[in-house]
């Protein structure tokens, strides 16, 4: 099911301001930025590999990031893993009884990500990634 952490996720609301720090003082290579129109995010991918962080910028202020940065403000949004198979994976979550916030869906870098509901797993928003052709 799942094979390693992926990434973290940080919720900010200029990821121009954060990225020094990241970026110039942690020294993690800046990898790219992507919009991610269904999701309502410019996401900004500091690091390789396992362990990456993106730093999440809403494009839009009623999107998912946008209404936990005026929630909660800045900080740690989600915990990402990655999975061999998506639908595998969530058939087997939700049959033990946890649920999925917004079903399947594209995400960034072309890979296909769901979410499980915080609720259900201590109040930790869970990513779920599959990557074609990526070992978890």
């Amino acid at each position: 099911m799942t094979g390693r952490l992926d990434h973290v996720g940080v919720a900010v609301r200029s990821a121009s301001q954060r990225l020094p720090f990241y970026r110039d003082l942690l020294g993690l290579p800046l990898a790219k930025t992507e919009e991610v129109p269904g999701e309502q995010v410019r996401v900004t991918i500091l690091g390789e590999g396992a362990g990456r962080v993106e730093l999440l910028e809403p494009t839009a202020e009623d999107s998912p990031v946008g209404r936990f940065l005026r929630e909660r403000g800045e900080g740690i949004h989600h915990l990402c893993f990655l999975v061999d198979s998506l639908e595998a994976t969530c058939e087997l979550l939700k049959a033990a009884g946890y649920r999925l916030a917004g079903g399947i869906r594209s995400g960034s870098e072309g890979t296909l990500i769901a979410f499980l509901h915080p609720k259900d797993v201590g109040g930790v928003l869970i990513e779920l990634r599959e990557v074609k052709g990526m070992r978890p």
